[in-house]
């Protein structure tokens, strides 16, 4: 069992390691993210570099008989700012891809070690020696995983940048701006900005909303960032707290060593204040950050109703059929009575078992009895100024008469 939760944490780092970079047709094609065909994404890549980066190194000389390896000639005179840039934005991409393609490998045989069986003689042995062979590696292979992530982006973005910057210069290197590929090069810019505020729009998504799916590194990383200066900032509150009534004894008092230190405590508190630019984004973000509310009744039941009715294992049905309450749905329901009906009509469908249907029945009897005797208690009044009666009132208009049909079916005889 431990090792089948392993390898299901395992295979999820590898299907986020096999990233599709360039020619994603073929991977698409193939219909298979496997070690060959990561390695065959980083390696096309890479020729797509080389592919730049060899014209890119030919133009740092001057002519073709002043190339690397020729002893012959005069040493080439110093290349321009700009072909210097190209270069060293293509290598810093190519060492990028490379540092990443190797990782990956060494990554994934990382991986594929933690589902290996561990040597030992007894279960225990083998299951102790697993877990402790998990807990010393699965923090860190998490960190690769996105570690990986980030030198893919970074790789990728300083290719486009190097891409960008040769067409800008190969536009405004004739006598007259050349107007398509200055458009070119317009287009492209007009695209990456597209990109990057998607990006930055889908930061702003995760750190507004914990259940956010947008999230990353850089939001995860902000969001600690955010905790870590709210403690600072609550540590600071408090002992700028205790210096405020230590100043005002100090001026009761009139001590002349206590001017020193009341100047000392106007000065922390300043510079607590010039510091509000940098902390107060953070403060800004943990503040309206919307969490995800799991404590909900309503949300559960409503939740608990739709799967109830959209299942379509019996097996699934037996194992919930324990959670299901009448009550609860009067309670925190709103008198949907379409969802309960959905739910009863599946419950009571051919397919499941005996058990379910006993079960169900032996629920709605206890509802009923529950409902007779706190009516005869004065205890659950019905009343229209319940706040639960409208809408069940509204519900059993617009549908079926259900809940009649299920006492009648509840009643003894």
């Amino acid at each position: 069992m431990a090792m089948a939760k392993t390898k299901e944490e395992v295979d999820e780092w590898i299907k986020r390691m096999d990233v599709s970079l360039v020619f994603v047709s073929n991977i698409a094609a193939s219909k298979l993210l496997d070690y060959n065909s990561y390695v065959h994404q980083i390696a096309l890549f890479s020729a797509v570099l080389t592919a730049f980066i060899v014209p890119a190194t030919q133009n740092l000389f001057p002519s073709s008989d002043n190339v690397p390896g020729n002893p012959s000639g005069p040493s080439p005179p110093v290349p321009t700012m700009s072909a210097q840039n190209i270069c060293v934005v293509y290598y810093l991409a190519m060492i990028l891809a490379i540092l990443n393609a190797v990782l990956s490998v060494l990554g994934r045989q990382w991986m594929s070690r933690l589902t290996l069986k561990p040597a030992g003689t007894t279960y225990r042995e083998r299951l102790l020696r697993h877990l402790a062979r998990e807990k010393l590696a699965k923090w860190w292979l998490k960190y690769l995983v996105e570690g990986l992530h980030m030198l893919l982006l970074w790789s990728i973005c300083l290719f486009m940048t190097g891409l960008l910057y040769q067409l800008r210069n190969l536009a405004t290197s004739f006598d007259s701006e050349a107007p398509r590929l200055m458009a070119t090069w317009g287009l492209g810019v007009t695209l990456s900005s597209v990109m990057l505020l998607a990006i930055l729009a889908a930061t702003a998504h995760a750190l507004r909303y914990e259940a956010s799916p947008f999230g990353g590194p850089f939001s995860q990383l902000i969001l600690v960032l955010a905790e870590i200066i709210h403690s600072i900032l609550h540590t600071v509150l408090v002992e700028v707290k205790y210096l405020k009534v230590l100043m005002e004894r100090l001026i009761i008092l009139n001590l002349p060593p206590g001017r020193g230190i009341i100047e000392a405590i106007f000065f922390f508190i300043s510079c607590t204040g010039l510091f509000a630019p940098l902390w107060l984004p953070f403060f800004l973000i943990r503040r309206w950050r919307v969490k995800v509310d799991t404590e909900d009744p309503g949300k559960l039941i409503m939740a608990y109703m739709e799967l109830i009715a959209d299942a379509n294992d019996p097996r699934l049905l037996e194992r919930a059929i324990a959670s299901f309450s009448y009550a609860d749905w009067v309670k925190y329901g709103g008198g949907c009575v379409g969802k309960l009906g959905k739910a009863y009509t599946r419950l009571m469908a051919t397919d499941t078992s005996i058990r379910v249907r006993e079960t169900l029945s032996a629920r709605l009897s206890e509802f009923v009895a529950d409902c007779r005797k706190a009516a005869a208690c004065r205890l659950l009044p019905i009343s229209p100024r319940r706040s639960y009666s409208r809408p069940l009132e509204k519900g059993m208009m617009t549908s079926e008469p259900l809940l009649p049909s299920l006492m009648r079916n509840a009643s003894p005889g």
